[in-house]
């Protein structure tokens, strides 16, 4: 499978919101972020197809990045896109001066909380309560983001197969929370 980041547009929205496990808030707020209107990054993946694939936001704090949202279609899970995201991400803050990144995940998503120990990030506490439906969520954090782009394979080019990233791709599970998101491509912070 041959994957393309690239910066997402107001085209996109549509096959964005189609990804299952999209955060609520970023369901409610993607037109405006396409658009530039919010402070917010979003890059997507896209595969030989043209199919978006994969999606992940970020919004930039003054010496840090936030990952708001990270969602890879079924059909495309487990081969890395993921992780490519993430480092997508990771690199384009570092480059824009942040050092550190943060975010928040359900308690109940192993797949996701497993992407992130994978890629260095250290588990910090708990909200209570964070998600609509009561559940807690985690707040993890990456100090280095130089360390989290090379991890992650940030500059990976060409296929993503089974063999590429770190073959454990995560998603937001659908919880409608304020926030999961990281820096993307947009410009701006």
């Amino acid at each position: 499978m041959t994957i393309v980041l690239r910066p997402a547009q107001p085209d996109h929205h549509d096959a964005i919101v189609a990804l299952p496990g999209l955060a609520g808030s970023t369901r409610r707020l993607l037109a405006a972020d396409l658009a530039g209107a919010l402070p917010r990054q979003a890059v997507v993946a896209v595969d030989e197809a043209g199919l978006v694939v994969g999606f992940a936001m970020s919004t930039r704090q003054p010496d840090e990045v936030h990952l708001l949202d990270l969602a890879v279609a079924p059909s495309a899970r487990r081969v890395g896109i993921a992780t490519r995201l993430v480092a997508l991400l990771s690199s384009l803050a570092h480059t824009d001066g942040a050092t550190a990144m943060t975010l928040e995940v359900r308690v109940s998503n192993t797949a996701a909380r497993g992407l992130y120990r994978a890629l260095g990030f250290d588990d910090r506490g708990t909200r209570p309560g964070y998600y609509r439906d009561g559940e807690d969520a985690r707040i993890l954090w990456h100090v280095d983001l130089h360390d989290l782009a090379a991890r992650a394979g940030a500059g990976a080019a060409g296929p993503v197969g089974a063999a590429a990233g770190s073959g454990r791709d995560a998603h937001n599970d659908g919880g409608d929370r304020s926030g999961h998101r990281t820096t993307a491509m947009r410009g701006g912070r």
